[in-house]
C-alpha cells in the first residue's frame, strides 16, 4: 500500500508539473483544444475496459495458474473494444465540426488507447506486486514528461502532446509486459467466447458506476465548453479543474482506504461504520473547508505564479470549482459507505442522477457565462448530490447531526483564517498560503475542531490500508 500511494504522489506531481509546463507553453485557446480533445477521447476509454480489468485481476487472484487464459481473454476482448472505441472516436470527431486542428488532436489522443489495452498492470494487481503497479505508472509519467520537455516549444504542434503520451503508454506497456509474455509463454490463441461473455457481464457494471463517477463527472463540463463556448474559455477551466483534481485524487485514495474498513465494520455490526462514517466526514470537512475559504482569498497569486497573467480569467472558475471538488470528495466517501452495505444499486442510482444534474445546470450556464458557469453548475451539481446521498444513508445520528459535528467547527475556523488572510497586502502575496495554513491549524485546535483520540483513529484507519482492487484515479494527463 504504501508504495502504491508514494508512486501515486509522485505520478501526481510529476502530472502537475506537466500541466503547469504545457500552460506556460501554450496560449490558453491551444490549451484549451487539447483538454477538449482529451475529454472526448476519455469517455471512450471506458468502452475498452468496462471493468474488465478489475474482473481479470479477480481471477488472476483466485486462478494464478490459468493466468495465460485470463491474459488472453482480457487482452483479446479489451482489443476488439479498443479498435471499436477508435473508430467510435473518429466518427464523432468528424460529427462535432469542430475545425480540422482539433479533430487531428482528437484522433491522436485516440492512439493512446493501443497501449493501454495491453496494460498489465491488472495482472500485477492480481498477483498482489502493488509496487510494479506504482512503477508503471511512474514510468509512464517520466517518459511522457520528459517527451514533453524535449519537444514542445514555441509554435510546437498540438499533435506532439498526445503523440508523446501514446510513446509513454506503450514504453511503460512494453517494459513491464515483455516479462509476463516471456514467464507464461504468453501468445494469442482462440478468444474462450463463453468466458469473454462471462467476464463482460460480470465486468459492465463495475464500468457503469466508474464511468458515471469519474468518466462523466471529470469530462463532461470540459467537453460542454468545448461544444458551446470557445476553446480560450475551456483551457480557463481546463486550468481551475486540473488544480481541483488534486483534491479529488485525494478523495479517491482516502475512498480506497476506506471501502474495506467500512466492510469490516458493517459485517461486524455495533455501529462501527457508523462511528467510522462519522470521523471520515469531520476528517473531509477538517480538510475542505481551509481549502475551499483559502482558495477564495489566494486563487488570483496561485494562478499568476503558476500560469501568468495570461490565465487570469481562471480565477473565478478557481474559487467556484474547488467547493465541488471538496464535496466530491465527500460524496464518493458516502457512495463507498453504500457499497460497502452492499446497495451498490442504490449509488448507482445517484450516480446517473449527478450526471444529469450536472448536464441540465451546464448547459444554460455555459452558454451564458461560459468558464464560470461550468464551474459554478459543477459545484451546483455536487451539492445537491450531496443533499441526495445524505438523504439516503441511515444512520441513527440522522444527517444534520453529522453535519453539523463535522463542518460547524473547521467552517468558523476557516472564516477566521480568510479573515486573517485578508489582511495580508498584495506585495506580500507568497505569504498567504503559509499564514493562512498556520493560523488555521491554531484555530481548529483551539474551537475543538477534532480531538487527538479522533486523529489517532484517523490514523489508524490509514495504517489498515485497502484490499481488493483499486478503482482508477483522475486521469492526469493532458
Amino acid at each position: 500500500m504504501a508504495a502504491l500511494v508514494t508512486a501515486d504522489i509522485l505520478v501526481k506531481a510529476i502530472g502537475f508539473a506537466v500541466v503547469v509546463f504545457l500552460a506556460r507553453k501554450l496560449d490558453p485557446a491551444d490549451f484549451g483544444v487539447l483538454t477538449f480533445s482529451l475529454s472526448l477521447v476519455n469517455y471512450f476509454t471506458y468502452i475498452t475496459d468496462p471493468g474488465l480489468t478489475i474482473y481479470g485481476a479477480r481471477r488472476a487472484a483466485m486462478e494464478p495458474e490459468a493466468m495465460p487464459l485470463h491474459m488472453n481473454d482480457v487482452f483479446t476482448v479489451r482489443l476488439w473494444l479498443t479498435a471499436a472505441a477508435m473508430a467510435g472516436v473518429s466518427l464523432l470527431a468528424l460529427a462535432t465540426g469542430e475545425p480540422g486542428k482539433v479533430r487531428l488532436v482528437v484522433f491522436a489522443y485516440s492512439l493512446s488507447m493501443l497501449p493501454q489495452a495491453l496494460s498489465p498492470n491488472w495482472i500485477n494487481q492480481g498477483l498482489q506486486r502493488i509496487a510494479l503497479m506504482g512503477a508503471y505508472n511512474i514510468v509512464h509519467s517520466l517518459v511522457y514528461a520528459g517527451l514533453l520537455f524535449a519537444f514542445i516549444g514555441d509554435g510546437s504542434r498540438l499533435t506532439v502532446v498526445p503523440l508523446a503520451l501514446t510513446a509513454a503508454y506503450a514504453a511503460a506497456t512494453g517494459i513491464f509486459l515483455a516479462p509476463l509474455l516471456r514467464r507464461y509463454s504468453f501468445r494469442f490463441r482462440r478468444v474462450r467466447l463463453s468466458q469473454a461473455l462471462e467476464a463482460m457481464k460480470h465486468s459492465l457494471p463495475i464500468g457503469v458506476s466508474t464511468f458515471l463517477s469519474a468518466g462523466i463527472d471529470w469530462n463532461l463540463s470540459t467537453t460542454l465548453l468545448g461544444l458551446l463556448s470557445t476553446d480560450a474559455q475551456t483551457g480557463f477551466f481546463s486550468v481551475a479543474m486540473k488544480l481541483a483534481l488534486i483534491i479529488i485524487g485525494g478523495g479517491v485514495a482516502f475512498g480506497i482506504i476506506m471501502l474495506p474498513i467500512f466492510s469490516k465494520l458493517h459485517s461486524g455490526g455495533g455501529g462501527g461504520a457508523e462511528r467510522a462514517l462519522g470521523l471520515s466526514e469531520k476528517a473531509i470537512f477538517l480538510a475542505g473547508m481551509p481549502i475551499i475559504f483559502g482558495t477564495a482569498a489566494t486563487a488570483a497569486p496561485v494562478i499568476t505564479l503558476l500560469f501568468g497573467d495570461k490565465y487570469g480569467p481562471a480565477v473565478s472558475p478557481m474559487q467556484l470549482v474547488v467547493p465541488g471538488a471538496v464535496l466530491y470528495v465527500a460524496n464518493n466517501l458516502y457512495g463507498v459507505y453504500l457499497i460497502a452495505e452492499g446497495k451498490q444499486v442504490r449509488n448507482m442510482k445517484v450516480a446517473l442522477l449527478r450526471a444529469l444534474l450536472l448536464a441540465a445546470l451546464g448547459v444554460p450556464a455555459i452558454i451564458r457565462w461560459g468558464a464560470v458557469g461550468a464551474a459554478g453548475a459543477y459545484s451546483a451539481a455536487e451539492l445537491l448530490t450531496f443533499l441526495v446521498y445524505l438523504g439516503s444513508l441511515r444512520t441513527a445520528a440522522g444527517p444534520a447531526a453529522r453535519l453539523s459535528a463535522a463542518l460547524l467547527r473547521p467552517a468558523i475556523a476557516a472564516a477566521l483564517m480568510y479573515l486573517a488572510i485578508s489582511w495580508i497586502p498584495a506585495g506580500m502575496a507568497p505569504l498567504k498560503v503559509p499564514a493562512g495554513a498556520a493560523v488555521y491549524a491554531l484555530l481548529i485546535f483551539a474551537v475543538g475542531g477534532i480531538s487527538a483520540a479522533e486523529l489517532r483513529k484517523l490514523f489508524s484507519y490509514a495504517r489498515k490500508g485497502p484490499s481488493g482492487p483499486v478503482p482508477p484515479g483522475p486521469e492526469g494527463a493532458i
